[in-house]
């Protein structure tokens, strides 16, 4: 068998070949050589854009009218002046509210009327309206007040227009014109159409009686 024939020379040549293998790795042995560790290449950090902050853009703005508003005037205690035209100074009032009464003239295309009324009277306010085409006047003495409103009367604001008058007691002087005269109980009102329906004149009284209203009626001053 083939254990059998191997013998001697077989081991020999065995151990030859192993001294063979043994020597030869000997002599070929390999110095490692040392790994250089990659370095990493800097790679340049993304640097953010800078963004333009957004701006508020400013939203559109309707072109606003002004609705025209009532200016008071108060009763100014400013020196008389000496070149008041004529027509105003019978008026009740200092000398700067009868010259403001004298400016209106000019804007407002209507016959314009001012109170006459005794001492301790004076005009709190008066307002215009140049594109409803109105003006009014507020006069108080004491708890008595006398207001008066003129031309497109309803559009003013406030306005007599809403308010209700009664009894009817019949015709009433308004100055030169003659109206109506309502009311009772301190609470009067004179009103006056005309034949243009844009201008109407309308005193109202209070806190007095029916005899002081009608003389304060009847002495309106027709100024312009």
């Amino acid at each position: 068998m083939f254990s059998k024939s191997f013998g001697k020379t077989g081991l020999l040549g065995a151990a030859l070949a192993a001294s063979l293998i043994v020597g030869a790795c000997q002599g070929s042995t390999v110095t490692p050589q040392p790994t250089v560790a990659p370095t990493d290449t800097p790679t340049a950090a993304p640097t953010d854009t800078p963004t333009a902050a957004p701006t508020d853009t400013p939203a559109p703005t309707a072109d606003l009218t002004v609705a025209p508003t009532d200016t008071p005037i108060p009763q100014s205690t400013d020196t008389p002046s000496a070149t008041l035209p004529p027509g105003v100074v019978a008026c009740s009032g200092s000398a700067s509210t009868k010259q403001a009464f004298a400016d209106q003239v000019s804007h407002l295309k209507f016959a314009l009327y001012c109170a006459v009324l005794p001492s301790g009277w004076s005009v709190v306010n008066f307002a215009w309206d140049y594109n409803a085409g109105g003006f009014q006047v507020h006069y108080h003495s004491g708890s008595k007040t006398i207001n008066v409103w003129e031309g497109n009367v309803c559009l003013l604001s406030p306005n007599p227009c809403t308010g209700v008058w009664n009894p009817d007691l019949g015709s009433q002087a308004f100055g030169p014109l003659t109206g109506d005269l309502s009311g009772s109980a301190g609470h009067w009102s004179t009103l006056v159409n005309t034949a243009n329906p844009k201008v109407l004149y309308t005193l109202t009284g209070d806190g007095m009686t029916q005899a002081q209203f009608q003389s304060y009626s009847a002495a309106m001053h027709k100024f312009s």
